[in-house]
């Protein structure tokens, strides 16, 4: 973990604080770091839809893997 020193709005913190239920200023902030890193992860995910074609069928997908016996 790193140690950093960064100056916010006190406005946004306190919203930051109550929105993630935190207990703390650095519980809030690592809150939001991770929530707007899914938020984008989701994003890219969005942007592959319908771009990609699944071909399997679900007969395949249920007794096609050797693996399960």
């Amino acid at each position: 973990m790193s140690r950093t020193t960064v100056t916010l709005p006190q406005a946004l913190v306190d919203e930051a604080m109550d929105e993630f239920k935190a207990d703390s200023k650095a519980q809030a902030v690592v809150a939001a770091i991770h929530d707007a890193l899914r938020r984008r992860r989701l994003q890219r995910l969005y942007k592959l839809i319908g771009s990609v074609e699944f071909v399997a069928d679900a007969e395949s997908l249920r007794h096609g893997d050797d693996r399960l016996g």
